[in-house]
């Protein structure tokens, strides 16, 4: 999620610019949602490997683009499954 953004500076081109840089790092977007609340933006995104997403986190924070807050997250059948396990 993408907080600090805000409604000032949303654009479509600020919004590219996001996507860019993720997809450099080897991302993918897969959906795109503005919020109310604390935050505003969500970028749900696919990306290889974790490290792959770490560069992404990084140099969206060094861009100034906003602060981030990462979720990683599984489909809820895998999720249900490892529970199942344990």
């Amino acid at each position: 999620m993408l907080k600090g953004l805000g409604f000032k500076d949303l654009s479509e081109a600020r919004r590219q610019q996001q996507i860019r840089l993720l997809e450099s790092h080897g991302g993918q977007v897969k959906a795109a949602y503005g919020l109310m609340g604390a935050w505003d933006v969500l970028f749900i995104t696919d990306f290889p490997e974790e490290q792959s997403a770490m560069r992404a986190l990084l140099a969206t924070c060094q861009s100034g683009i906003g602060t981030t807050q990462t979720m990683p997250a599984l489909p809820l059948e895998e999720f249900v499954q490892l529970g199942q396990r344990t």
